[in-house]
């Protein structure tokens, strides 16, 4: 299944997280800094921290509870 079908598919589901992943998984790239802004619950945090255990992972968000 090409990426674009995989896109299509997620964005078909709503699952911005789904989708996310999907295009991730095709990046050619190891970052050492990744900025995530918005954390909400902090499913995409723990998501970027499996994928990417080296990388120093800083988020923003403009509600004090989500940084706890």
């Amino acid at each position: 299944m090409n990426l674009r079908k995989l896109a299509q598919n997620a964005v078909a589901a709503q699952d911005p997280l789904e989708l996310w992943i999907t295009l991730a998984a095709f990046a050619d790239t190891n970052p050492t800094s990744i900025l995530e802004i918005g954390l909400y619950t902090g499913g995409l945090t723990a998501t970027l921290r499996e994928a990417f255990p080296e990388a120093r992972i800083v988020g923003v968000d403009l509600y004090p509870h989500t940084l706890e």
